[in-house]
């Protein structure tokens, strides 16, 4: 029996990558209550989107877009519906979603979930209690659903790591 606390994970409901081709601002407002789904190795996580910051492109100053075009931001540039993770600080994995058309380098940072499914292996993963906050924070986000730079540039409509209504 399937409960309002246990929602159906499957990547058949995963948002079309051109779900993704509009303003980054637009979809940091849709992405909220969206479910946020890894599948690595053996574990499946995921956690309702509760907080969401938008980024507009190399005119927008707090943009990593504006000051560099190499290495992970590359990422940015290319097609919506496509991730890109990269390091706060060297160490903490932060989870963005590019928007817009290819050329922009637009996205939207999810800043933290309400875990849902998973959370005992969130809270392993970050070698803490479980608790409703575990994912509360974009580098605490990214360690507890296992996401890595390796996961920049990967297609978000399919496993290991897609987003779902």
């Amino acid at each position: 029996m399937v409960t309002a606390s246990e929602p159906i994970i499957s990547p058949e409901r995963a948002l079309g990558l051109e779900w993704y081709a509009r303003p980054a601002e637009q979809v940091a407002i849709d992405l909220l209550g969206c479910l946020l789904v890894t599948a690595i190795g053996e574990h499946v996580t995921a956690g309702w989107v509760v907080e969401t910051e938008a980024y507009g492109g190399p005119e927008d100053p707090a943009s990593h877009a504006s000051f560099r075009r190499h290495g992970l931001v590359r990422a940015m540039w290319g097609p919506p519906g496509h991730a890109y993770v990269y390091r706060a600080y060297g160490v903490f994995p932060c989870f963005n979603v590019v928007t817009g058309q290819p050329g922009e380098a637009s996205a939207v940072l999810i800043r933290a979930i309400e875990p849902a499914v998973g959370i005992e292996e969130m809270a392993r993963r970050l070698g803490v209690p479980a608790g409703p906050r575990i994912a509360a924070g974009p580098g605490k986000l990214g360690r507890a659903l296992g996401l890595a730079v390796e996961y920049n540039g990967l297609a978000l409509d399919r496993p290991p790591v897609w987003i779902q209504p």
